[in-house]
């Protein structure tokens, strides 16, 4: 593919949408939408662990865009270069305090449609510790977060009978644990 143009479509406070035409391989001009962010910025997503007891810490949060709840993990987005961003995230969501054991490397999540690039950390977070006794989330305006707890053997069971009850889970949830609960 060799890029021909680009349009802007759509600008707003945080996403716009563009236009891009291409050349294919056949000679072809193709057309593709996508939203990009106004600034150069990524996304977060924490994979929260008590330690000792190894259960899972998940959010329902309201999501805007979809007018409901989803069953997700704490995440956020991050300036580029940032690399403690996610342990601020966990702490304004869920009140915890954490560490970060293993990150990935940079993914992109919706390739088709957005290009944003996406990192996913496990932290673990310490139940003895005194800072972790009596969580206090800091949200924003915008947000509406209900802390889960749930034992690592349970995860699966939790998920599919909130799926069951109607309840949105969110795929890195699932493709997380939901396949590979054992695997914790």
């Amino acid at each position: 593919m060799k890029k021909l143009s680009e349009k802007i479509l759509f600008k707003g406070k945080w996403l716009s949408i563009k236009e891009n035409t291409f050349r294919n391989l056949d000679g072809e001009e193709v057309s593709w939408e996508s939203v990009v962010r106004n600034k150069k910025e990524g996304s977060v997503i924490i994979i929260p662990i008590l330690m000792p007891s190894k259960r899972i810490v998940l959010i329902r949060q309201y999501r805007l865009s979809l007018e409901d709840y989803v069953i997700s993990f704490p995440a956020g987005m991050v300036a580029e270069g940032d690399k403690d961003h996610a342990l601020v995230e966990l702490k304004q969501e869920t009140g915890y305090v954490g560490k970060i054991v293993d990150r990935s490397p940079p993914l992109q999540v919706h390739s088709g449609l957005i290009d944003e690039k996406t990192q996913i950390v496990v932290a673990h977070i310490d139940e003895n510790d005194p800072q972790n006794k009596n969580p206090r989330q800091a949200l924003e305006p915008t947000e509406e977060i209900e802390v889960l707890l749930i034992p690592k053997y349970e995860i699966r069971s939790f998920l599919s009978k909130q799926a069951e009850k109607g309840s949105r889970i969110a795929a890195g949830v699932w493709s997380a644990l939901g396949f590979q609960a054992n695997l914790l």
